[in-house]
């Protein structure tokens, strides 16, 4: 009788490890947080689990092991299915999550693609990515959470496909909007150059080498009298280079106003160093 009552004790000391470590298991499952965000599947798993823990602290009073035995293991099992609901819930929060960074991206996305004129080539993309969002968003209380994180995925491959397409095609336009400034300052240059050793632009000289056109009418002084001391010369300073300072950007509106104001300078014999 008294080994039966040992081996008895050594039984509902092991079984009630087991209950020790089913309740610590089964606490680090954030339950707060899913009633937060709306889901009540994982609190309703993880009532059932403790309430199949009491029932196996209560038959731990028996002096039978065998359904002492039946409900740790029933105990257990619940603890388990707390656990996997709760992981596969978590994993269906952060689809959802990513979904709805994907849709915000995306319309990101969306913005700059009309701002640049590229809807021709863009928008096939963008209604393919809408469209794998929607079909994600349609999977989320499917009970297989695992075909909700294949649709996001695919929703999120779609997003970043269509970003990386946007990135291309600014870097299309940004290298055609330099090829045609430096296009246009190729140009300015050359006439700038024509222009070097007549004193006067070429477009305000006389066909047929005449004289050239003055490009403002100066209104006439009275000479000086011949007793008159000369000018004072010119402060040293003034004689000196100008720095000028300005800024553009790739946009055709400060390209042209860049170049008109640069071959302004370089018409009238500006001693200027140019900071860009």
């Amino acid at each position: 009788l008294l080994e039966k009552q040992r081996l008895l004790d050594e039984a509902r000391r092991e079984f009630q490890a087991a209950l020790d470590g089913a309740s610590e298991r089964l606490a680090v499952i954030p339950v707060e947080q899913f009633i937060i965000q709306g889901i009540r599947a994982v609190s309703d798993a993880v009532v059932a689990a403790r309430d199949a823990i009491f029932a196996a602290q209560k038959a731990l009073q028996s002096p039978d092991p065998d359904p002492v035995r039946a409900a740790v293991a029933a105990a257990t099992d619940a603890v388990d299915a707390a656990l996997a609901r709760a992981e596969s819930e978590a994993l269906r929060l952060r689809a959802m999550t990513d979904l709805d960074e994907c849709e915000r991206t995306l319309g990101e996305v969306g913005h700059q693609v009309h701002e640049g004129g590229f809807g021709d080539r863009l928008d096939d993309l963008l209604r393919l990515g809408e469209k794998a969002i929607s079909d994600a968003r349609d999977r989320s209380s499917d009970p297989d959470v695992a075909l909700l994180v294949r649709a996001t995925r695919g929703a999120v491959d779609a997003v970043n496909h269509a970003g990386e397409q946007l990135e291309r095609e600014q870097e299309r336009k940004r290298a055609e909007e330099k090829a045609r400034f430096n296009k246009l300052l190729g140009r300015f240059q050359r006439m700038d150059e024509a222009n070097a050793g007549g004193g006067v632009p070429k477009f305000a000289r006389k066909a047929g080498g005449a004289a050239p056109k003055p490009l403002f009418k100066v209104k006439r002084v009275s000479a000086a009298p011949a007793d008159a001391p000369p000018p004072a010369p010119p402060p040293p300073h003034e004689s000196e280079p100008v720095h000028v300072v300005f800024s553009t950007d790739c946009s055709g509106y400060q390209h042209w106003q860049s170049i008109a104001f640069w071959y302004a300078s370089r018409a009238a014999k500006h001693r200027a160093v140019w900071c860009l």
